[in-house]
């Protein structure tokens, strides 16, 4: 199974020893499945999102991507029982949002972007 290698924020020195990405005050949930542009750079000033290295199935067979946090917030991919996978995450008011695949989250990522 596939990770950031290398430039994962596991290995980036804006970690800090509780997870917690101090360039970005956010916790990082998942550091070797966690991206950004900054990784180990000596950026004052963050670059993009952060993103979730994911997993898709869709008919069988298994794509991994990058999607981008929400609002701080983990996104992440949930396999169902039927073999393909949902997007799901909780924004920071406590709303569960979950999307059928990552191209519906990313459309509605590209809206929210926009207001």
């Amino acid at each position: 199974m596939p990770n950031g290698g290398a430039g994962n924020c596991s290995n980036c020195k804006h970690l800090n020893e509780k997870n917690d990405c101090i360039l970005r005050s956010v916790k990082i949930q998942i550091p070797h499945w966690t991206v950004c542009k900054n990784w180990n750079q000596d950026d004052k000033d963050p670059i993009g999102p952060l993103y979730a290295i994911v997993g898709e199935v869709r008919n069988g067979a298994v794509s991994y991507g990058m999607i981008p946090y929400f609002e701080g917030q983990r996104v992440d991919t949930v396999q169902q029982a039927d073999g393909d996978t949902t997007v799901r995450f909780t924004d920071n008011s406590g709303e569960i949002h979950e999307f059928d695949n990552v191209k519906e989250y990313m459309d509605f990522y590209e809206k929210y972007k926009e207001q």
